[in-house]
């Protein structure tokens, strides 16, 4: 698929659209058709201020982002536009989108404790 570009892109710029449009087709999610002046723009702006690596590293954990993809209650669904947004680009750099484990939290059973806290008060004074 081609893409509309209005601007100049660096090969390192059109490899992160395609990289988006691969990924974006596989999972279901927009694909950039055009790329207008603004997000020439931003694109560049988001590659001067980190590695190539870095932004290649931002589009594939939009995909492993459960929340991103649209697995989020209201099945929104993250957009190029979105990434390029300099506090977007960072939150999922950062990993503020990844999917989190629930973090297991037992709960006390006074009844127990009280047990478990009375024998071992009588191995204490035995």
């Amino acid at each position: 698929m081609s893409i509309n570009i209005v601007g100049t892109l660096t090969p390192e710029a059109i490899e992160v659209v395609h990289h988006w449009n691969t990924l974006a087709r596989k999972h279901g999610l927009q694909t950039v058709q055009r790329m207008n002046a603004k997000r020439c723009s931003q694109l560049r702006a988001r590659l001067r201020e980190n590695t190539h690596k870095q932004v290649m590293c931002v589009v594939e954990k939009v995909f492993e982002s459960d929340f991103l993809t649209g697995a989020n209650g209201g099945g929104w669904q993250a957009t190029f536009d979105f990434i390029l947004r300099p506090d977007k680009f960072d939150n999922i750099l950062e990993g503020s989108y990844a999917n989190r484990t629930p973090i297991k939290v037992e709960a006390k059973d006074p009844v127990n404790e009280a047990f478990k806290n009375m024998i071992r008060k009588m191995e204490e004074d035995a």
